[in-house]
């Protein structure tokens, strides 16, 4: 056992390096930062957000922030609408041609991903979901762990 979860922890880096360099190629094919990409991933994801929110997501600050609302307004990406349910508030939602531009670029990987997972039982696809999900709470743990040290530490 102690070999295959050696293999898994020494294949993950690679998988997150290769993610991290498509997310940040399909940005700049985008005319947007990866900042502005993880931006669009969240509100495709979880729906519309304020600023405050987005910042807190995607880790800048509220002036950061609205730079990248600049952007990805300026790229037909995302919209100002009020919120329903507080009228003096405003959120950001994904526009449609946002969201589809992003699928697009996606696409194709998603659909070979599918393919693979075919071959999957029920079983082992459940054991992958557990373990994304994991790894996934793991990793966001991680990252406000270190957003919130010293630097340096």
């Amino acid at each position: 056992m102690g070999s295959a979860v050696d293999a898994v922890l020494a294949a993950l880096p690679d998988w997150g390096n290769a993610t991290s360099q498509l997310n940040a190629e399909i940005a700049k094919r985008m005319g947007v930062t990866l900042s502005d990409l993880d931006c669009l991933h969240a509100l495709n994801t979880h729906g519309p957000a304020t600023a405050a929110e987005l910042a807190k997501h995607v880790g800048l600050t509220s002036g950061s922030v609205s730079r990248m609302i600049d952007r990805l307004d300026e790229a037909g990406c995302i919209a100002r609408v009020r919120d329903p349910g507080d009228r003096r508030k405003v959120l950001i939602e994904a526009t449609a041609e946002g969201v589809d531009r992003l699928r697009a670029y996606y696409a194709e990987l998603a659909g070979s991903t599918a393919d693979d997972l075919v071959d999957f039982t029920e079983a082992e696809l459940a054991a992958i979901l557990r373990f994304i999900d994991l790894v996934r709470g793991r990793t966001t743990a991680e990252l406000a762990r270190l957003r919130s040290a010293q630097p340096g530490r």
